[in-house]
C-alpha cells in the first residue's frame, strides 16, 4: 500500500507526486488529492500509520487524519519507479513518502523524502535545504550522493561518491568528488568565491548548477574520471606565487585546474592568452573579469552567454565591445547587456539601449526594460513613440518592464489594462516613489491617486500576494488612505504589517493603532518600527508594556513586551520614550543578559543625557554598555574616555593618549583624539560628522590607510572635494546621504551614473529636479 500526505505552506493538505516519463515531456504537478481513487484514511488506519512512522522526522509534516491513502498500484505508489529525473523544486511544495523501494535515473530533493526500503538513483541523488528531511529506511545506492544543509538519516549502500556536509567532508570525499563531477560544479563565477595561499578553503559544490544541468538533460559527470592527486594540484593552482612556467604547466592538466587558474585576477598576458585559447566557457567567464577585450577578442560570435553576463558586469569592459555583443546573434548574449548598470550614462550607452529596445527578440527588449525603464526618469530617453509602440507588444513580459518607465498618465493607464499581476506591482510601485517625490512624475497628484485606485480595485487572483495592492495603497494622498483603510483590510488586500512600518501619515497610524489595540489588546510590533511613528504612540507601547502581565519564557505568542522592544531598536524613537522604558527595566531590575527590551537599551542610538546617567550608575563595568556608550551623542567627555579605555583595554597607545582627558571639553577631547598616534581613537574623531575641517585634513595624511579613506569621504569635504568614485559606486549610498543638503541638486547634475542621480532625487525630490539630457 502507498501511503501519501503532506501540506503546503498555505495550511492546504496536498503531496505533490507527478513525476517524468522523460524530461522533454515534464508535467505539472498534480495534487495528491486530485488523484484518481484517492481517499482520506480513517480512524483506524491514521492511528497505525501514526505508529507505524512514529519514529522518523516524516511524522512531524503529518497531522492525524490528514493522511491520503491510495489503494492499489500506481506509478507514483508502491514501488515507485520514476523514469527519468525526480525533481520536486515546484511551487507549493509537499511531502513524498513512499513505504517500499523507490528508483530513479536522477533524483533532487529539495521537499522531504521518505522511502521505507531502498532508494536506488542510477546518477546523482541530491538533496538540498534544511526545512525539510530526507530518509531512507533501507540502503541508498547510486552513483553519487550529495546531501547539502539537510537533515537526513539513512544508510549508505553502492555509492560512489558520497558528500554530506551534515556529517563533515573530508579530503578523500572531495578528492573522489572532483575527479567524478565535471568541473563546472565548483568554478562558475557567480558561486566560487576565489581565496589565495593560507586562506583557500578548498572547493564546495554547485547545487543550484547541478540542478541546471539534471534539468537540461546535461550529464553532471565527466566523460572520463580524473588522474588521481587532482586535490593537491587544486591547492597549488590557488597560490599568488606560482611562476608563469608553473601556471602553464597546471592550466593543461586538467579543465578544473585552467577554470581555477582563470579565477586569478593578476594574470600575465601570456597566461591569459593560454587560457583564452582553450575556449572553456567557465574560463572564458572568469577571464571577461579580470581581461574583458581579450575574452571577446578571441570569442567572437561565439562567446557564450557566461562569458557575455561576466562582461557586462564588468565595469571596465568597453562600450566598443558591448557595442559588439549588442549585435550578437545569440539573444542570451545580448541580453546580458542589461547587466552593465552604467549603460544609461554615456550617449554611446543610450544609443545601445535604443536599438536594444527595438532587438528583434522579445527576451531581449524585456531584459532591458525591466532593468533601465526606471532609468528613463533620470537621463535616458525612452521616447514617447517607443512607449506608445511597446505598450502595443502582445508580450507580457515587455510590457511589465515598461510599468516602471517615466510614463504620463494616459500611457499608463493604458499599460495597466495588459499588465498581469507582477507588473501591477511595478506600476504601483513606481506610483509610490512618484507620490513620496522619490522620483521625478509626469502625472498630478490626482492622475496618480485615480491610477492606484484603480490598481486597488482589482481584485486579489487566487494565491496573490499583496504587493500592488500594498504599494497603491501608499501611493495614496494620506486623507484617501484614511477613507479606504477599512475597507481594504475587510477585503484582505493589504499587507498591514507594511503598512504599519511605512506609512508616514500620522493619522493612518492613528488609525492603525487603534485597530492594533483593538484586535490584540497592544500597538503591534510593526508600528513599533515606524520611524514616523509620533511621540504620544511611542509613549503609549511604553505604557501598554508597563502595564501587561511579564511574559513567560515559553509564551513566543506577540506580547506588548515585544513591541517595546522593536521601538528602541527604531533610531526615531524620542527620548520622553526611552526614559520611559529606562524607568520600567530598573523597576524590573535591570539585567539585560536576559534579552527582550532591556537587551534592546543597548543598541538605542540616542540616549538622552538623564537615560545614560541611570544605565551608567547599574552597568559601569559592561563592556557591551561602553560600546554603546561609545556611540552616543549626549554622552560627557568623562562617560566617553571611561567607555574607550573599557572597551579598548588591551590597547596601550589608547590608554595612554587618554591619560587626564576625562575634565576636557568636547573641542579638546576630539583635537586630542584626532591627533594622537591611535589608529582606534583617530577612526573614532572621524564618525563624528561636524569634526573640525583642519583635522580631518590632517587625518588624511595618517599612517593608517584606513583611517585616510575615512577621511578622504568625512562629510566635512565638499563636493569637489570627493574622490570622483564615491558619486559612481552605489554602494558609497550610505556615505552620500550625509552630504550637506545643498549639494544635492549639483550632484543630480553632474553624476555620470543614472543611479547617483536617482539617489539625489530620493534625497532633495521636493526641488523636482529635472531629468539629465
Amino acid at each position: 500500500m502507498k501511503v501519501a500526505r503532506g501540506r503546503n505552506w498555505f495550511g492546504v493538505v496536498a503531496v505533490l507526486l507527478t513525476m517524468f516519463a522523460n524530461l522533454a515531456s515534464a508535467k505539472d504537478w498534480t495534487l495528491a488529492s486530485q488523484l484518481p481513487g484517492i481517499r482520506k484514511a480513517n480512524a483506524a488506519e491514521a492511528k497505525a500509520l501514526n505508529a507505524e512512522f512514529g519514529s522518523s522526522q516524516i511524522i512531524n509534516y503529518f497531522e492525524d487524519g490528514e493522511f491520503l491513502i491510495h489503494d492499489g498500484d500506481l506509478v507514483v505508489r508502491g514501488n515507485l519507479t520514476v523514469k527519468g529525473f525526480y525533481n520536486d523544486y515546484r511551487d507549493d511544495i509537499g511531502v513524498l513518502l513512499v513505504t517500499g523501494n523507490m528508483a530513479a535515473a536522477q533524483l533532487y530533493s529539495w521537499g522531504s523524502l521518505y522511502v521505507g526500503k531502498d532508494l536506488n538513483v542510477t546518477g546523482l541523488a541530491l538533496t538540498v535545504y534544511n526545512d525539510f528531511t530526507f530518509e531512507v529506511g533501507g540502503k541508498v545506492n547510486a552513483r553519487a550522493l550529495v546531501v547539502s544543509d539537510k537533515s537526513n538519516d539513512y544508510t549508505a549502500g553502492r555509492i560512489e561518491t558520497e558528500l554530506n556536509d551534515m556529517d563533515g567532508i573530508d579530503d578523500a570525499d572531495t578528492e573522489s568528488a572532483l575527479r567524478i563531477f565535471v568541473p563546472e560544479l565548483f568554478t562558475q563565477p557567480d558561486h566560487f568565491e576565489p581565496e589565495f595561499d593560507d586562506d583557500f578553503y578548498g572547493l564546495d559544490f554547485d547545487d543550484s548548477y547541478a540542478l541546471q544541468l539534471m534539468s537540461e538533460g546535461s550529464s553532471v559527470f565527466r566523460d572520463t574520471i580524473a588522474a588521481k592527486g587532482l586535490n593537491a594540484q587544486v591547492n597549488r593552482s590557488m597560490k599568488t606565487d606560482l611562476s608563469e612556467p608553473d601556471q602553464l604547466s597546471l592550466l593543461a592538466k586538467d579543465r578544473l585546474l585552467a577554470q581555477l587558474l582563470a579565477s586569478h585576477s593578476d594574470l600575465s598576458d601570456r597566461v591569459a592568452k593560454a587560457l583564452a585559447q582553450l575556449q572553456d566557457p567557465t574560463v572564458n567567464a572568469w577571464l571577461a573579469n579580470s581581461k574583458p577585450e581579450l575574452v571577446l577578442a578571441r570569442t567572437g560570435e561565439e562567446v557564450s552567454p557566461a562569458s557575455a553576463q561576466s562582461l557586462a558586469v564588468n565595469p571596465s569592459t568597453s562600450l566598443a565591445s558591448l557595442a559588439k555583443l549588442a549585435q550578437h546573434p545569440d539573444a542570451r548574449v545580448r541580453m546580458a547587456l542589461a547587466k552593465f548598470s552604467a549603460l544609461p550614462d554615456t550617449e554611446a550607452g543610450r544609443m545601445l539601449m535604443d536599438g536594444l529596445v527595438r532587438d528583434r527578440d522579445s527576451g531581449v527588449r524585456a531584459e532591458i526594460l525591466e532593468a533601465f525603464a526606471y532609468a528613463s526618469a533620470f537621463g535616458w530617453n525612452l521616447s514617447d513613440a517607443v512607449i506608445k509602440e511597446r505598450i502595443g507588444s502582445d508580450a507580457q513580459a515587455e510590457l511589465n518592464g515598461l510599468a516602471s518607465a517615466h510614463l504620463n498618465a494616459a500611457q499608463a493607464n493604458a499599460l495597466l489594462a495588459k499588465l498581469d499581476v507582477k507588473g501591477a506591482f511595478v506600476l504601483a510601485q513606481s506610483l509610490r516613489q512618484q507620490a513620496e517625490q522619490a522620483r521625478p512624475t509626469r502625472m498630478s497628484r490626482a492622475e496618480m491617486a485615480a491610477l492606484a485606485e484603480k490598481i486597488l480595485a482589482r481584485p486579489l487572483a487566487k494565491n496573490e500576494s499583496s504587493q500592488a495592492h500594498t504599494a497603491a495603497f501608499l501611493a495614496l494622498p494620506a486623507e484617501l488612505q484614511s477613507r479606504h483603510l477599512d475597507a481594504l483590510i475587510a477585503r484582505q488586500v493589504l499587507d498591514l504589517g507594511q503598512v504599519m512600518r511605512e506609512s508616514n501619515s500620522q493619522t493612518l497610524l492613528q488609525q492603525l493603532a487603534n485597530w492594533s489595540i483593538k484586535a490584540g489588546n497592544m500597538i503591534s510590533k510593526e508600528l513599533a518600527d515606524n520611524p514616523y511613528l509620533p511621540e504620544a504612540l511611542q509613549l503609549q507601547i511604553v505604557q501598554l508594556a508597563r502595564a501587561a502581565p511579564a511574559k513567560k519564557d515559553d509564551d513566543y505568542s506577540e506580547h506588548p513586551v515585544d513591541a517595546l522592544e522593536d521601538l528602541l531598536y527604531n533610531d526615531a524613537i524620542r527620548a520622553s520614550a526611552i526614559e520611559q522604558a529606562v524607568d520600567m527595566a530598573l523597576e524590573q531590575g535591570l539585567n539585560p543578559e536576559d534579552g527582550s527590551y532591556q537587551n534592546a537599551l543597548f543598541h538605542a542610538n540616542t540616549l538622552s543625557a538623564k537615560a545614560i546617567s541611570q544605565l551608567e550608575a547599574k552597568l559601569d563595568g559592561s563592556e557591551d554598555w561602553a560600546l554603546t556608550l561609545m556611540g552616543q551623542s549626549a554622552a560627557t567627555v568623562s562617560q566617553r574616555v571611561r567607555a574607550l579605555k573599557r572597551w579598548y583595554n588591551d590597547d596601550m597607545e589608547l590608554q595612554d593618549s587618554l591619560k587626564g582627558s576625562e575634565n576636557a571639553t568636547l573641542e579638546q577631547f576630539y583635537q586630542r583624539a584626532a591627533t594622537s598616534a591611535s589608529k582606534s581613537l583617530q577612526e573614532y574623531a572621524l564618525a563624528k560628522p561636524d569634526l573640525a575641517r583642519a583635522l580631518v585634513e590632517s587625518l588624511q595624511k595618517s599612517e593608517h590607510s584606513e583611517v585616510v579613506s575615512l577621511a578622504k569621504r568625512h562629510p566635512q569635504l565638499a563636493l569637489s572635494e570627493l574622490d570622483p568614485g564615491l558619486l559612481a559606486d552605489i554602494k558609497q549610498s550610505d556615505y552620500l546621504i550625509r552630504i550637506d543638503s545643498k549639494d544635492w541638486l549639483k550632484i543630480s547634475q553632474i553624476s555620470p551614473s543614472f543611479i547617483v542621480r536617482a539617489m539625489a532625487h530620493l534625497r532633495y525630490g521636493q526641488l523636482q529636479l529635472k531629468a539629465v539630457p
